[in-house]
Parts: structure tokens; sequence; C-alpha cells
């Protein structure tokens, strides 16, 4: 295939017209194609590389919510975290309370009127 290429190219060449723009083309030699051909390669590798990278960043923000969403997920679970912190202080409050209440009958004794014994019929 290269050598049937080569073969035309070489034939454009020698019949390529006086004024090539007449014809709406721009004939240029070798090395400046070639240098052209280094160029769009160039840039067809950095397309290529911004690419990836597009994709890479897509598969990313699939997998992870986006920054405003992650923070607020980070505030929701503070918000968690301060009402079961609240709400375990006011039990432990409560118990607390009630507690020194329970060591206050306890240390009083018992109650005017009742004696330890009540239920006992061993007077008789």
């Amino acid at each position: 295939m290269q050598s049937v290429y080569d073969r035309l190219n070489r034939r454009a060449w020698k019949t390529k017209p006086a004024r090539p723009e007449a014809l709406g083309l721009k004939w240029i030699s070798a090395d400046e194609f070639a240098e052209n051909e280094k160029q769009r390669k160039a840039a067809e590798q950095e397309m290529n590389l911004k690419q990836r990278d597009l994709q890479r960043a897509a598969r990313v923000g699939r997998r992870q919510p986006p920054s405003w969403k992650r923070e607020t997920r980070r505030q929701e679970g503070s918000l968690v975290l301060l009402r079961v912190q609240t709400r375990f202080d006011t039990a432990q409050r409560r118990f607390d309370a009630a507690l020194k209440e329970y060591q206050k009958l306890a240390a009083s004794g018992p109650p005017s009127g009742v004696s330890d014994s009540a239920g006992d019929s061993s007077d008789g």
C-alpha cells in the first residue's frame, strides 16, 4: 500500500500546476509536512491525555459526592453527635438527681410510723 502511495505522490508532484493556488491546494515540502505532522501528533497526544484526565475525573466524581455535599454530611454528622451528646448529658443529670434523692431517703431512715417488723406477727 505504501508503494502505491509513494508512486501516486511522485506522479502528483511531477504534475503539480504552476500556480497551485488556482486549484485551491497548497503544495508543501516533505520537511514542512513532517513538521506539521509532528505538531499534529503532539496536539493529538495532548488531547488524548486531557480526555483521559477528564474521564478519570468523571469516574472520581461518580464515586464521591461534590465537596459541598461532603461538607453538609460532615455537618449533619456533627449535629447527630451533638444531639446524642445532649441526650446523654440530660440522662446523666436525671440519673445523678435520682441517685442523690435516693441517698437522702436512705440516710433519713424509714418514714415515721413504719416499723421494721411490719407484717411480722411474732407478738402473738
